[in-house]
């Protein structure tokens, strides 16, 4: 975790704390965007340089070896 920064959006400021994903979350992440967004998933692994045969098993790998912050507000 990372002590409270802030993101601005315009003149809008939101105070916000960073959490690392442990290799699992992330996973279930990557699984999650790829169930929702199929092709942008695809064209993501390739743009990062991950093959991906487009399986839930290829994109929890991707996302167990991508580092992934949440931010809380």
């Amino acid at each position: 975790m990372v002590g409270p920064r802030a993101l601005q959006f315009g003149r809008r400021r939101v105070a916000v704390t960073a959490h690392f994903l442990s290799a699992a979350e992330g996973g279930d992440v990557m699984v999650d965007y790829a169930r929702r967004h199929p092709r942008a998933a695809r064209r993501l692994a390739q743009l990062m340089g991950f093959p991906t045969d487009g399986s839930e098993a290829a994109y929890r790998k991707i996302g167990e070896a991508t580092p992934f912050v949440r931010l809380v507000s």
